[in-house]
């Protein structure tokens, strides 16, 4: 058996950057480290030297301080900044592949090729009028991003294997953790934003973004009762042990997010049933940090009629004695896509 070549995953988030080291052998997955650093609102969107030169301070520190050896890694890439699509293609020979792709993708993407890096994956085959088709998953990132990126490891003397969408990196991660094998729909409930995703196979074949994550629920908690973010932080996770009444006013406080998390879900749920639905899907799995949020399974389940559950990201993973300290102090929910990045190559 080949040996499978060290790395880390490391998730530029919103507000912080997340990093995971696994091991493997075989299939069975051992965490070893996760750690995490605060970045500065807006730094990602900097791309000057000056804020280049800060991002890569803090992957340094961070990487320093998780105690992995390793200099390789890969990359998380925010799925707003990429254009992602599911391509159906007439089967056409190997050599001919890159090319259909290209003209494929062309008429969807908003800017000239030459602009964007594009990866393609081989989702699965079917027939249409007798005729076989594959259906490709396909990413185009602008170049001038991935550029971004590659001067961050550098800087901070990594080796850069690969960048990989937020969705690709969390649909792996909750196949792997719920070993389901029939298609899937995420709900990965951010910090500023949320994707939902719809999976096949451990690979996203649907991403949407939506504006808006478990931060803005803090907002509504600090401005309608007054706390700060802290506090409107445990609230929103605790607010069971509330009055009866006080649990009614929080509800309803968040209603206007919930409403449009369950309406998007919705209209996906809609979408795979007329254009890509192979199985039905009867549950939504919530990850990211904002998903313990109290109450949220029930309330899709009251109004979509289908389960919601929320995974466990460690789920099927072995753990050293220092990530298990770390697990115990941490919301381990946040770091979905790091653990996703760092399952990268992983059989599912």
């Amino acid at each position: 058996m080949a040996k499978i070549i060290e790395f880390f995953g490391l998730d530029f988030g919103d507000y912080s950057l997340k990093l995971s080291y696994t091991k493997r052998s075989g299939n069975k997955v051992t965490l070893e480290s996760l750690a995490s650093g605060l970045t500065k609102i807006g730094l990602l969107g900097n791309d000057s030297e000056e804020g280049i030169d800060e991002i890569a301070e803090t992957v340094k520190e961070i990487h320093e301080r998780s105690g992995v050896n390793t200099k390789n890694c890969v990359f998380s890439i925010p799925e707003q900044s990429v254009f992602s699509r599911l391509l159906v293609v007439p089967e056409v020979d190997e050599e001919n592949i890159n090319d259909a792709i290209h003209w494929g993708i062309k008429p969807l993407v908003p800017t000239s090729l030459d602009n964007v890096s594009i990866a393609f994956t081989n989702i699965d085959k079917k027939e249409l009028n007798g005729k076989p088709y594959i259906n490709w998953y396909v990413v185009a990132a602008p170049k001038e991003r991935i550029k971004f990126y590659r001067k961050i490891a550098t800087k901070a003397g990594l080796n850069l294997l690969a960048i990989e969408t937020e969705a690709l990196a969390t649909a792996r991660l909750v196949t792997f953790s719920t070993g389901q094998k029939e298609d899937i729909l995420i709900l990965d409930f951010g910090a500023d934003n949320s994707n939902i995703i719809l999976a096949r196979k451990g690979i996203s074949i649907y991403s949407q973004t939506l504006s808006t994550g478990s931060s803005s629920i803090n907002k509504i908690l600090s401005a309608d009762f007054g706390f700060d973010d802290a506090k409107a932080e445990q609230l929103k996770l605790q607010f069971a042990n509330q009055t009866p009444e006080n649990i009614q006013k929080i509800a309803k406080a968040i209603e206007p997010i919930t409403q449009m998390l369950i309406s998007e879900i919705s209209r996906t749920l809609v979408y795979y049933k007329e254009k890509l639905g192979k199985s039905e899907i009867n549950t939504v799995y919530l990850t990211g940090g904002g998903a313990k949020l109290y109450m949220l399974d029930k309330m899709i389940k009251d109004a979509l009629g289908i389960n919601a559950v929320l995974v466990d990201p460690i789920n099927n993973m072995s753990l050293t004695t220092q990530a298990k300290k770390i697990v115990q102090t941490t919301n381990v929910h946040s770091y979905n896509v790091a653990l996703g990045l760092s399952l990268k190559g992983l059989v599912i």
